[in-house]
Formats: C-alpha cells, sequence, structure tokens
C-alpha cells in the first residue's frame, strides 16, 4: 500500500464579456478529465434538495469545482443576496407589528404581490432564495432547545449562493464538446437572459442541483447527483466481520481487525503528527497576526491589510488540515474494505470535553495547553468523515462508550492508568500499545453488548493485538482502492 502522486487540479479560467447578448463562459487550461473536479460522497440530511422528495434509499454525490469571480456572477450573487435580506426584513417587520409568523409560501405571494422579485434569476433559484431565510429560522428554533441563547438570523446578506435546480439545469453539445447550462430566466423586457455556460465533461451528466458560493478567494461550484445507496454488505449474505476504531488527539484513528484464519488481531496506527503540527503552526501564527493587529488602530489601512493577511494565511493552513483528514479517513475505509469490513465499531468520545477532567480544570500553565490540544482535535470531523465514507462502501457504523478501554488489560481485567503511549498492566505485567489496546477493548466490548463470548468472532481471548503497523501521512499521497485478498490471491 505505497502511497502515490495525487490528483493534479485544473486551473480555471473565467472569461467575463458582460456585452449585449454575452454569456459568461468558464475556460478549462488543461485536459479536461474525470478528476478535474474533486468528488465525495454525503448522506441523506447532509444535502438537501427542494423542488423534489427525498427517498429513504437515495444519496448524492458532490463534485467541486473552483472559478474565478466575475461581474456576472457579482451581479447574480447580489440579486440572491438581495431577496434573502428582502425575506428576513418583511419577516421581522411583520413579527414586530402583528405578531405573525409568515411561512414559505406566504413570503413567495408577498413579493410576487409587491413586485419586489428578480427579473434577473430564474424562478426556481428565486424561490429558493426565498425560503433560504425560512430553513434558517427553523434551524434556529432546533437549536434553541437545547441552547437558549442562540441567536436568530438576523444579520443581512449582501451576497448569497445562487443555486439551480434541475429545471434549470441542461447539458447540450457545442464545438465539439460538452456545456453546461445554467438558465437565468426571462428579464422584464420578455427576453431571455444570458445563461451561465461551464465547459462539461460528457461522463459528468447532468446534475439534480448546481450551487455557486464565494469561497474565500474566488467562486465555487457544487454540483450534486442523486444516486442509489450501496446497499450494506450484510444485506448480501456476506459474513459479519466487524473492526473497531479509537479515536484520539495524538492518533486521530486506530483500527483494530481480527483475522481469524491467521490467528491475530491486526492494529493499525494512523499517525497524527503531521496533523498536530499543522494545528499547532496554526495556533502560532494566529498568535502572531493577533498581536500585530492589537497594536493598529480601528478601521486604519494598516489594520485591514493584516487581518486580510491573516485570514489568507489561515484558509490555507485549514485546507492543508482538511486535506489530511480527508486523505487518512479515505485511507482508512479503504483500508478496512480490503479486509471484508462489514461493520464498524467507533468510540463515543463526544462528550469528552464535557466529562474529561483536564478539559474541565481550571486554567493553569500546564492544563491550558493540553485544554486547546483536546478542543482542537478533530475527532468529531473523522467520525462524520467515516461514517459517509464507509456507508457510500456498504459498511455500516455505530457507536459504543469507550469508558476504560484504554486502561482495561484484556486479559485479567484490571484497570492501570499510564501517561505514556506504552500500556503495562499492574497485575500480569501484559504490556501494549495504548491505543491499539483501546481499540481492542471497544471490540470485545461491543461483542459483549451484542450477547456474545468475545472471543467469537474474534482472536483467542481478545488479547493484545499481535501485529502492530503504522501508516504515516505524507503530502503527495492519494488514497486508493487496495485489491481484496481474495482477488490478491
Amino acid at each position: 500500500m505505497s502511497p502515490v502522486c495525487c490528483e493534479d487540479q485544473v486551473d480555471i479560467q473565467v472569461v467575463d464579456d458582460m456585452s449585449a447578448g454575452s454569456e459568461l463562459v468558464l475556460a478549462f487550461h488543461g485536459s479536461v478529465a474525470h478528476n478535474a473536479m474533486s468528488e465525495c460522497w454525503r448522506l441523506d440530511g447532509l444535502m438537501g434538495f427542494r423542488g423534489g422528495g427525498q427517498t429513504a434509499n437515495k444519496q448524492y454525490r458532490v463534485r467541486q469545482l473552483h472559478v474565478a469571480a466575475t461581474g456576472q456572477l457579482d451581479m447574480l450573487a447580489r440579486e440572491c443576496g438581495r431577496l434573502y435580506t428582502q425575506s428576513l426584513v418583511w419577516f421581522w417587520r411583520i413579527v414586530r407589528r402583528g405578531g405573525v409568523w409568515l411561512d414559505e409560501i406566504q413570503l413567495r405571494e408577498l413579493a410576487i404581490k409587491h413586485g419586489h422579485g428578480s427579473d434577473r434569476l430564474h424562478s426556481s433559484t428565486e424561490q429558493y432564495c426565498l425560503a433560504a431565510f425560512i430553513d434558517a429560522l427553523k434551524t434556529w428554533q432546533a437549536t434553541r432547545r437545547n441552547d437558549p441563547k442562540a441567536r436568530p438570523p438576523w444579520r443581512r446578506k449582501w451576497f448569497y449562493k445562487i443555486v439551480w435546480i434541475q429545471s434549470a439545469i441542461r447539458v447540450i453539445h457545442e464545438n465539439g464538446g460538452c456545456v453546461l447550462i445554467l438558465s437565468n430566466g426571462i428579464g422584464a423586457d420578455h427576453k431571455r437572459n444570458s445563461p451561465v455556460k461551464i465547459p462539461w465533461d460528457a461522463g459528468w451528466g447532468v446534475p439534480a442541483k448546481v450551487e455557486i458560493g464565494w469561497a474565500g478567494n474566488g467562486y465555487e461550484l457544487r454540483a450534486s447527483y442523486r444516486s442509489e445507496k450501496p446497499k450494506l454488505k450484510t444485506a448480501d449474505g456476506t459474513p459479519e466481520k466487524v473492526a473497531a476504531i479509537d479515536l484520539g488527539e495524538i492518533h486521530p484513528a486506530v483500527t483494530a481487525v481480527p483475522h481469524v484464519d491467521l490467528g491475530r488481531i491486526e492494529a493499525t496506527i494512523y499517525n497524527g503528527r503531521e496533523l498536530r503540527s499543522k494545528r499547532q503552526y496554526r495556533n502560532k501564527r494566529l498568535a502572531v497576526w493577533s498581536e500585530r493587529i492589537s497594536r493598529t488602530k480601528p478601521g486604519s489601512r494598516r489594520r485591514k491589510k493584516l487581518v486580510k493577511a491573516k485570514r489568507k494565511e489561515t484558509r490555507k493552513l485549514d485546507n492543508q488540515i482538511k486535506d489530511i483528514e480527508h486523505k487518512t479517513t479515505t485511507r482508512l475505509v479503504e483500508d478496512l474494505d480490503a479486509q471484508d469490513v462489514t461493520k464498524i465499531v467507533i468510540g463515543d468520545v463526544r462528550n469528552i470535553r464535557k466529562t474529561s477532567k483536564i478539559a474541565t480544570a481550571r486554567n493553569t500553565p500546564r492544563t491550558s495547553n493540553v485544554k486547546q490540544k483536546i478542543h482542537q482535535a478533530p475527532m468529531g470531523r473523522f467520525r462524520s468523515y467515516i461514517t459517509y465514507k464507509a456507508r457510500a462502501r456498504g459498511i455500516d457504523t455505530t457507536l459504543i462508550g469507550e469508558a476504560y478501554t484504554s486502561q482495561e488489560c484484556p486479559r485479567c481485567g484490571t484497570r492501570t492508568k499510564t501517561s505514556s503511549r506504552r500500556h503495562r498492566c499492574s497485575r500480569c505485567g501484559r504490556v501494549s500499545h495504548r491505543d491499539a489496546l483501546g481499540a481492542t477493548n471497544i471490540l470485545r466490548k461491543y461483542h459483549q453488548e451484542q450477547g456474545k463470548d468475545p472471543a467469537l468472532g474474534v482472536v483467542g481471548v481478545m488479547a493484545t493485538p499481535t501485529e502492530t503497523q503504522g501508516i504515516k501521512y505524507k503530502p503527495h499521497m492519494k488514497c486508493y482502492r487496495p485489491p481484496r485478498r481474495s482477488q490478491a490471491a
């Protein structure tokens, strides 16, 4: 499983001619290959569609493409922001004066009645902007149940994302290639507005939804596709094989996979040194920028320049951190898939920031650094990435409590605390890696809760893993699907 080079990114240049009757054309520089757009999978609930009902057996594939800012995209984003702000102002004004809460249909009728719609956007795009505020309002109502101090949507948006649904999207053949057409409806002069044209690959098909929003240094196009959810491996009669994952701050993930035929448990440690160093460097740079900004006068040109430079460097580091997290989790899921794993059990650490003694202790020079590491640990993102990437490969996931799993000896049951990565039982003297021990005990705990003998489906009496290996992140590592053991044989 040696790493290979990462996919090359395709540079995009936007050619904009705002003359009468002109069209927005996005020109590719380089070969238009299938890997020109980054691709990921999202399950139901993570990507919503308007204008069509969701089906329980559907999931959504998302392609992302970065484009430069243009006058037409700025104009469309400004129109969407105006419609969103209009809905926000009308809603709270009517609530304040009459105590009436409008719904999406009433807001749309109000816009039609007073003629405050847009003749530059497609009707579906206009409806989406009006409904976006209602969605934000529902999110606030749901959040307020757990957080009474949560604020409702109140901020005006001068720019907002542009959304097209399937009725406004089509793919045509033009000049020997495929072009994605995003319609902008009919204007006030009863003439069709200039659509947005994007060079497209025939293999990409027609997306169910296209969204263009600001991504910090340019616009980002997100094309969503509906597709069938892959069936779980267990539904096809595949024998159940359970693997456990222990999430942590030093090592983001450690897996424990039983191999009954080989008579051992394989523990794989996914090294987090590169990820930790990026987070530490980001914290140092933020401290440097904050100190320099604090010396400037609010509203001065110098302050604005420093804030802009700070955001640029932070955005770059955040992208590098996100790249490491995605490549590590993809490699992890593909390794488990290659070992015919049908179910993943993940240790539940969602409340670690509230229950950990060190995380809730008073701030001291010793605890502040540790608390910062715990609060910045990407355990929640790792769990989310692993869940949807495993589901896309037909692997089920579940959470289980991981209390004392890194302390309890699997041979005698004695709990021994340790401050290092090396765990030695105080009673029987068994030595093992602490994180590998945690993953093994998570697997053992799952079998116990299922009413099974811990020795069934695993190796021996759930002793320490007999084989431990480590995987280190490399900057140009590309995650690929290794061959299955049966195919390799």
